[in-house]
């Protein structure tokens, strides 16, 4: 649909022309003076002149008078009844805007207008100047002219001490852009400038002081190119940035939407930019400083850091993802000086950003800082800097679409060796933050670590064995342990579809599992367990220290064991709830479990040893119930298939994961 501004404001177009008809006759008669007809004819010979030149000629010299209000107000109302509905709300708009400018000549009009705002709004001695201003922002919106005309005249009718409350709420009820577009047109400027005036008279309350600030802004942006805005916006943060660090980072808030709603979210972008050029410091200060601000304006910051981030240089963006970790670092020690931000602050802003390659940096940059903080005089500086590098590394992690949140996932879980661990174990914090993305990356992280069943890293075993005794088995667990462990039951669940008997093909088999063979899936899952287990071990006094905690050990590991069981996939598909419940419902599934139907893992004694495993003497003793443990892999190792009798052989992959670990000697 095209636009057309009314009082230079941008409304849709609808065209109607009014074409005064020419008709013009060219006869055998002479049309001109002297040799008429023949120079006639010699110019339509040479392509000179036609009918339709000659027409088209006139008409250019003698235009048709452009259409009178009326005469547009009835056109759009006779096409009006054959719009789609969609367009009927915009159409009708236009004719409004049309009615109240063709109106706003008339003084009587605009009298009654005034005089039915002020009416319908508790009348002169009830003046509703709030509802009031509603309905006069929404007459600017639609014509300047008739707004401007309207206001002038409810200024001579209200009373004095409702004057400046007129002016103040109906600039509220309008946008930055909206303002701005009032202030394009010559009627919507002196509308903005009659409202400042009024605001100015007497004392100046703060509320007021912030409406005049914004019809100043209004009424220069609507003269400024993009560039202009930002650099004029960017002067008004620094100022109040100098001064004051949380007031600064509202200033940046709002004067990112104002450019954003005039420009686009480039112009946030730019402001971002130069701010991070002109004053890094006191950037940095206001922005780990915003927990206080509303979900749209954090919004708004995090996606100009990402704009911002995109137009900078490769060295600039290792820089700026070095500022980020350097800040993430500071605000870990600011909380013990009775601060009110958090450590991750910062993270949660750019975890809102739109930028992946922005957020990779970050998280990347973060990991490296990690690994070069040594124990200080009070053990790892207390380990709060440690915490607040890996909680907002693994928070930012889980912002990032499934590819790039796995990779993550694993740069975090191989830098986990190159740290001290005691830093990170009193924190729940930062287990949730390991767990959530575990949680939401766990398949895809084994398939890039394991994409033919083994785990041929030995920094990623080491990482994620002190990654599950952070969120499996030490001390201080955070609130997510229970799900992360019903994770690890659900990741493992159908692996005993490998042992299944008829096989399917190698091809079926790798198109429902992630492209896992039998014998991959089998390697890895392995892996996976024996992981669990040796992480298990380096924390076997947290575990029975805690009933609880031996309670969900016992269930992850029954789970886990069980998985490997021809069928025991189906079993556990089928359990509900989550965490805890998830965990409580294993021990009966194995109960139930048709076992007559699996008749190698029968033979084998996998059921006596799980049962074992679920025995109140496993539960009471941390010790017993890895013993158990061993003795159900050893039942597990044998049922499974070895490659006899044209079998696949899975049980020289299920060997190697444990013996790997130096768990078992087979």
């Amino acid at each position: 649909m095209a636009l057309t501004r009314i009082d230079g404001v941008e409304k849709p177009k609808f065209e109607v022309k009014v074409e005064k008809k020419v008709e013009l006759r060219i006869e055998s008669k002479p049309l001109l003076k002297e040799n008429g007809t023949e120079k006639l004819n010699n110019l339509r010979s040479q392509g000179d002149l036609t009918r339709f030149r000659l027409n088209a000629q006139f008409q250019a010299n003698n235009p048709a008078p452009p259409p009178t209000p009326d005469e547009r107000i009835a056109s759009l109302k006779k096409i009006l009844p054959h719009l789609p509905p969609e367009d009927r709300q915009a159409v009708q708009n236009t004719i409004k805007g049309l009615e109240l400018t063709r109106d706003a000549g008339d003084p009587a009009k605009v009298r009654e207008m005034a005089e039915k705002i002020i009416n319908d709004n508790g009348g002169v001695d009830h003046f509703d100047s709030v509802e009031a201003g509603k309905d006069l922002a929404e007459m600017g919106r639609l014509s300047p002219s008739a707004g401007k005309a309207v206001l002038d005249e409810m200024l001579k009718i209200v009373k004095p001490e409702d004057r400046d409350e007129i002016a103040q709420d109906f600039v509220e009820n309008m946008s930055e852009k909206e303002l701005s577009e009032l202030a394009r047109t010559p009627e919507g400027k002196a509308m903005l400038e009659t409202a400042k005036h009024e605001l100015e008279q007497g004392k100046v309350h703060d509320d007021e002081r912030a409406t005049i600030d914004r019809i100043d802004v209004a009424l220069q942006t609507a003269t400024q190119t993009q560039d202009e805005a930002v650099a004029a916006a960017a002067e008004r943060v620094k100022d109040s940035m100098q001064y004051d660090v949380v007031g600064g980072g509202e200033k940046l808030a709002e004067e990112i939407a104002r450019l954003n709603s005039l420009y686009g979210p480039e112009a946030g972008g730019a402001l971002m930019a130069q701010l991070y050029k002109d004053m890094p410091h006191e950037l940095g200060a206001s922005l780990r400083l915003m927990d206080d601000l509303s979900e749209t304006q954090k919004n708004d910051v995090g996606r100009a850091l990402g704009d911002m981030f995109g137009g900078l240089s490769a060295d600039e963006k290792a820089g700026f993802a070095e500022w980020v970790s350097n800040w993430t670092v500071q605000d870990a020690f600011t909380p013990n000086f009775g601060m009110e931000n958090k450590a991750t602050s910062f993270a949660d802003l750019i975890s809102r950003s739109f930028n992946t390659e922005m957020k990779t940096a970050v998280v990347n940059a973060m990991m490296e800082q990690a690994k070069t903080i040594e124990p200080g005089l009070f053990g790892d500086n207390g380990g709060v800097d440690v915490q607040a590098l890996f909680t907002s590394a693994a928070n930012i992690a889980n912002s990032l679409p499934s590819a790039e949140r796995a990779e993550m996932l694993q740069k975090i879980i191989e830098t986990l060796p190159e740290v001290n661990l005691p830093s990170l174990i009193s924190d729940p914090e930062t287990k949730d933050a390991l767990s959530r993305l575990f949680m939401s990356s766990g398949e895809q992280l084994l398939h890039n670590a394991a994409p033919d069943g083994a785990f041929a890293s030995r920094q990623f075993q080491e990482g994620m064995i002190k990654f599950m005794e952070l969120t499996l088995f030490s001390e201080n667990p955070g609130q997510l342990r229970p799900q992360m462990m019903e994770e690890m039951v659900r990741l493992t669940a159908n692996v005993g579809d490998a042992a299944a008997q008829p096989p399917v093909s190698q091809a079926e088999y790798e198109n429902a599992h992630g492209g896992w063979s039998q014998q991959d899936h089998v390697e890895a899952m392995s892996g996976l367990m024996a992981m669990a287990w040796k992480a298990a071990e380096n924390q076997k006094g947290a575990i029975q220290a805690d009933r609880k905690q031996r309670e969900e050990t016992m269930k992850m590991f029954t789970g886990l064991a069980f998985s490997f069981v021809p069928g025991a996939g189906k079993v556990l598909g089928e359990l509900g709830g989550e965490g805890a419940e998830f965990l409580d419902q294993i021990a009966g599934k194995i109960r139930d479990f048709a076992w007559d139907k699996a008749k190698g893992a029968l033979q084998s004694g996998v059921e006596n040893r799980l049962n074992d495993l679920m025995s109140g003497d496993s539960l009471e003793n941390i010790d017993k119930m890895l013993g158990t443990l061993r003795d159900t892999v050893l039942s597990l190792n044998a049922s499974l298939p070895n490659g006899e009798n044209g079998e696949l052989d899975l049980r020289s992959k299920f060997q190697s994961a444990f013996a790997f670990y130096q768990l078992i000697q087979f």
